[in-house]
């Protein structure tokens, strides 16, 4: 994806994140931006984490893909 468009769509969705009405209504169903405006590196670095957690988790459990 060419740079641009992702500086463009991280950009969007900061100002989404960073509203202080999509905070309060996160607030309101007991759920916090824990991790805040993350960069694309940030993003990236957060689903390869999420990603390796749960696969862990999933194999201690015994759970196998399809």
């Amino acid at each position: 994806m060419p740079a641009e468009l992702v500086a463009r769509i991280n950009k969007a969705a900061a100002s989404v994140v960073e509203a202080p009405k999509f905070n309060q209504d996160l607030a309101k169903v007991r759920w916090r931006n824990l991790y805040g405006t993350l960069t694309p590196a940030g993003v990236a670095e957060f689903l390869r984490r999420t990603r390796a957690d749960w696969g862990e988790f999933a194999g201690e459990i015994g759970m196998q893909p399809h």
